[in-house]
């Protein structure tokens, strides 16, 4: 119970998703543990094979959700150094998976399957590995990613001997980050969503970095190593950014995107334009998230805010208004905490996966994320500061997640973009005001749980509807099966208009 750490928002990932990638990684490492402890002498000739599943399949391919099972398996580290995912892979697969001296009958891609068959039941982020004995045992498992690049397993699906049906210490619960916590160590655990947090707030007189740093506290983790672990992660986002700004040539993947936060950046500083529709430092967020996000859809080091594909909101706001008002980057880390508490409540009591709840989860988040940290930076009360982050999620959403060609770039990319300027207006209008207003974070949360509940799964991540539809199809489905689904779509709302 309470609210989950800081630290489940942001965290260090490869691009280009959290979900699909980091957490597909995770799953991978987790599973490769698993064998280290279970594989001996009693099994002979032991065959792996991962099955991709819902989501997953459908959009895995563009998001490399392929590359990063495998590479989980073999063992992958994540570092500022670390090759990307795709050389480490196409290097150790050579070698082979070897676990605990002995190889192990997996084979890229071919023991990688896209399984758009399958129903999925509990989440459409859902990753199956199975290691198969000579004799006929079986051990499958599954995980499941539920958004950020935190997951959830394993879920023991079947297992026969040699495999143990269920060994103490084997099979625990892969928590992706989160921290166990016993109820009677924690004074907090009673407080759930951003109500009971400014609640909380308004009677003891805190900010909400001063509560969430409470909380981390009770979480284990103590003030001196979050405050040095979110230096890091601001360093990243910064060195991201900066890299963005200087990225030539061409994204990967078949759109053949060509980078331009570089040239936009450069003719804005030469004011190639001799009038302007909005002020150089929006622009300048705007063009900070478009180097973030194609550093991201390249595959490069980024940090979650809360996910992989909307990591350009909260840098960018966050680095115009530093610019500008010259601030200490122990005032950004304050943000950081600010804007994090408000991720880590969207966390638990909704989703930031865009295969659950669309993009309205992933960039509405981020918005709502960003709007509050910067409310922060510019002075603004718990009130205001709730309210600016009200405002930036609220109008995101129903906000679908439809990526082109199952790739991080269109339209995400621009939607990072957007998603920043939306939160430098959310805040505009909040410090305008005493914080007063009718619908809070927590209504704004329930709302988009309930939409995205609601929403058409062609609009969740799969690249069978929307905006993914109107160019090239998913590189796992042929484009003449996407073509022939949106035209009988379409067909059945042309008959349900009420005029001929």
């Amino acid at each position: 119970m309470g609210v989950p750490s800081l630290l489940n928002v942001f965290k260090k990932a490869m691009g280009p998703s959290s979900s699909h990638t980091l957490g597909a990684l995770r799953a991978g490492l987790e599973f490769r543990r698993i064998l280290e402890a279970l594989i001996n002498d009693k099994l002979s000739s032991v065959d792996v094979t991962v099955e991709l599943l819902g989501s997953f399949a459908y959009t895995g391919k563009g998001h490399l959700t392929d590359v990063a099972a495998g590479c989980g398996l073999l063992g992958y580290k994540m570092g500022p150094e670390q090759k990307t995912m795709q050389d480490y892979l196409d290097e150790k697969i050579k070698e082979g998976l070897i676990i605990n001296g002995k190889k192990l009958g997996f084979q890229y891609p071919r023991n990688v399957l896209f399984n758009v068959e399958e129903p999925v039941h509990e989440h459409p982020n859902t990753i199956r590995f199975k290691a198969a004995d000579s004799s006929g045992s079986l051990l499958s498992l599954s995980y499941i990613s539920y958004g950020g690049g935190n997951i959830r397993g394993p879920f023991i699906e079947q297992t026969s001997p040699p495999f143990p049906a269920s060994t103490a210490g084997i099979f625990q619960p892969a928590q992706g980050g989160e921290k166990e916590i016993q109820p009677d160590s924690r004074s907090l655990e009673n407080i759930n969503n951003m109500d009971e947090i400014l609640e909380y707030c308004q009677k003891k007189k805190l900010r909400f970095h001063e509560f969430a740093l409470q909380n981390e506290h009770e979480l284990g983790i103590p003030r001196l190593a979050l405050y040095r672990d979110l230096k890091e992660l601001w360093s990243i986002m910064e060195g991201t950014i900066e890299k963005g700004l200087t990225g030539e040539g061409i994204l990967p993947g078949r759109l053949a995107l060509k980078r331009r936060a570089r040239d936009m950046y450069k003719n804005l500083i030469k004011g190639i334009r001799h009038w302007r529709v909005m002020s150089e430092e929006i622009t300048l967020a705007a063009i900070y998230a478009i180097g973030v996000g194609e550093e991201n859809a390249s595959g490069s080091l980024v940090v979650t805010a809360p996910t992989c594909g909307s990591a350009g909101v909260i840098p960018a706001v966050f680095k115009v208004i530093q610019e500008k008002y010259h601030k200490k980057n122990s005032d950004i880390v304050n943000a950081l905490i600010t804007a994090g508490l408000f991720g880590a409540v969207a966390l638990k009591n909704a989703s930031v996966s865009g295969a659950y709840v669309g993009c309205q989860g992933e960039i509405g988040v981020a918005s709502s994320m960003a709007a509050a940290g910067a409310a922060y930076l510019l002075d603004g009360n718990i009130h205001q500061i709730e309210f600016a982050a009200e405002v930036a999620l609220e109008h995101h959403l129903g906000l679908t997640c439809d990526p082109i060609d199952g790739l991080v770039q269109i339209p995400c990319i621009e939607r990072n973009a957007a998603g920043a300027v939306a939160a430098l207006n959310a805040v505009n209008m909040a410090l305008l005001t005493d914080g007063s207003h009718n619908i809070s974070y927590d209504s704004v949360l329930e709302v988009m749980i309930r939409t995205g509940q609601d929403m058409n799964s062609k609009y969740k991540e799969t690249s069978q509807g929307g905006l993914a539809t109107a160019f090239v199809s998913c590189p796992n489905i042929p484009l003449s099966r996407i073509r022939q689904h949106a035209a009988e779509q379409n067909r059945r709302v042309v008959s349900s208009l009420p005029f001929p």
